[in-house]
């Protein structure tokens, strides 16, 4: 169990372009984001719908890609992530946010989120993680890459998921 102020994350693993994904709500991301393209590389933040994710709504996120990918800014959170968190992060940075949770975590995140900057391309994550006040949560992100240029990557679409193996703390 993790203390005060202690994270860690554990058996992650992560894959560009899942082919499958047992999670409804990640697989929706991925599957809207194949369907919104076209025939480009990626879509833009304009093809994006949220009227067409009511049912996902909850856990669907939107970040802003800084510096290329040094950091992502909190530009919208579902209700069931900020329930998650405790609070909402909306505005601040993943280094900033992330920070209270533990460099690991923190670290995991980012790496992830560069990847799909770099790919160009969905990228899958699932592991499991304990955080303050959340031990031994099995998770799952998705993120997939928006530009409004067609070439640069400028926002991250995505998606978070969290089932809690012990009670909360």
């Amino acid at each position: 169990m993790t203390g005060q102020g202690e994270s860690s994350v554990q058996n992650v693993i992560t894959q560009t372009n899942p082919a499958q994904i047992e999670d409804p709500a990640l697989a929706f991301v991925r599957d809207y984001w194949n369907a919104r393209r076209g025939g480009r590389a990626m879509p833009s933040r304009a093809d994006i719908r949220p009227a067409d994710m009511k049912k996902h709504l909850g856990w669907i996120v939107m970040l802003d890609v800084l510096n290329g990918g040094d950091d992502f800014r909190y530009r919208t959170l579902g209700t069931r992530i900020t329930e998650h968190f405790g609070s909402d992060p909306t505005g601040r940075t993943i280094k900033d946010f992330y920070s209270g949770f533990g460099a690991g975590v923190r670290d995991v995140a980012l790496e992830v989120m560069r990847q799909a900057v770099e790919e160009r391309s969905p990228v899958l994550t699932t592991g499991v993680g304990g955080t303050v006040g959340y031990p031994f949560i099995k998770f799952g992100t998705i993120y997939a890459p928006l530009s409004d240029d067609g070439a640069h990557v400028n926002i991250l679409m995505g998606a978070m998921r969290f089932e809690y193996l012990q009670g909360r703390v």
